[in-house]
């Protein structure tokens, strides 16, 4: 698996720090949202590239493509297992959630 460091920028004005990560966590966790747009840089390499991940759902869309939500999902409980957990909350809950969601996925063809 590659190790990539994701970027993704928002300019927000507030009244507090604290205020604008709620305000930009609120524009990420909308589905509506056009803030799609991430720099990905492969730790390794070093190479970087700006992708607009709306953009590519719209066109593979247009080509007929639909995303395989099931590999997607799989992919990103993958990512969060190997993501670092904030001190504010606990591992046990994280793990469980994401124990959960990987039985849920990979028993999804029985």
């Amino acid at each position: 698996m590659i190790h990539y460091l994701l970027k993704w920028e928002i300019d927000i004005y507030a009244l507090s720090p604290e205020s604008a990560a709620g305000k930009a966590l609120t524009v990420q966790r909308d589905p509506r949202s056009t803030a799609t747009i991430f720099e990905v840089k492969n730790v390794d390499t070093g190479y970087r590239e700006m992708i607009d991940y709306q953009a590519k759902l719209i066109k593979d869309r247009q080509a007929g493509l639909e995303p395989d939500w099931k590999s997607l999902l799989m992919q990103l409980v993958v990512a969060m297992d190997n993501s670092t957990i904030s001190s504010w909350q606990t591992t046990a809950g994280w793990q469980k959630q994401l124990d959960e969601a990987r039985a849920e996925l990979t028993g999804a063809d029985k």
